[in-house]
């Protein structure tokens, strides 16, 4: 969910994307002596409530995303959402890869209180063709899917330089209240090895007077975002 451009490749079912503040946790291939590249990362969480009754500006017209990505420049990347429009919330699944623009996962429905596990992954085929794709699982429901991405066209060598874990939002003075958001089962790989947050650089969403999230790694695999007025 990073920034994208006005127009078609900016918009994905009615809702663009204006997001710069990263919460959790990115670990580089290289800071933990691992070849790249990396080729999945997957990891569950609970679908948070978003309370935007914090917000100063009634009218606030925002995203929060909760994700999994390989990668720093063309980001492979999928999870879950939420769309703040004033007070009234939507929830929806996505898929992108940046800077081809997020899509709506429309036949994946999700809600607040829902586990899903998000894996995304990216591989090159004998000829050297990249390709990627996604995987959610929403344990409630029982509704499951795979997604296949196309990577754009500026990728031309096979990604994989690191790995994240984040909930993403605009960097601004406000961020709704989601209270927190645990990160399970975090694990991650190359076609050699596995590994998970190990090593990991924590990284928080910015406001005009600081963070307004606290992250913390919590045991060999779970990372856990709490929202800044929790703390």
């Amino acid at each position: 969910m990073r920034p994208v451009p006005p127009g078609p490749e900016g918009r994905r079912g009615g809702r663009s994307f204006s997001p710069a503040g990263w919460g959790g946790a990115v670990v580089r291939l290289a800071d933990i002596g691992v070849q790249p590249p990396a080729t999945a990362v997957s990891a569950r969480w609970v679908v948070p409530t978003i309370d935007p009754s914090n917000l100063t500006d009634p009218n606030a017209d925002l995203l929060v995303g909760f994700w999994v990505g390989i990668d720093s420049g063309p980001i492979l990347q999928a999870g879950t959402a939420a769309q703040v429009s004033g007070r009234k919330v939507t929830y929806f699944a996505w898929t992108e890869w940046f800077p081809s623009g997020p899509v709506e996962v429309k036949e994946f429905a999700v809600a607040p209180g829902d586990v899903v596990r998000v894996t995304v992954w990216n591989a090159a085929t004998q000829q050297g063709t990249l390709h990627g794709g996604a995987s959610l699982e929403n344990e409630r429901t029982g509704l499951a899917t795979n997604v296949a991405l196309n990577p754009p066209g500026e990728v031309a060598t096979e990604p994989g330089t690191e790995v994240e874990w984040i909930v993403e939002a605009p960097a601004c003075a406000d961020l709704p209240d989601f209270h927190s958001v645990a990160f399970l089962d975090c694990s991650a790989g190359t076609r050699r090895e596995s590994f998970g947050l190990r090593g990991a650089a924590l990284t928080e969403i910015e406001g005009a007077a600081g963070a307004l999230t606290r992250t913390e790694i919590v045991g060999s695999d779970t990372l856990v975002v709490i929202w800044g007025a929790d703390r």
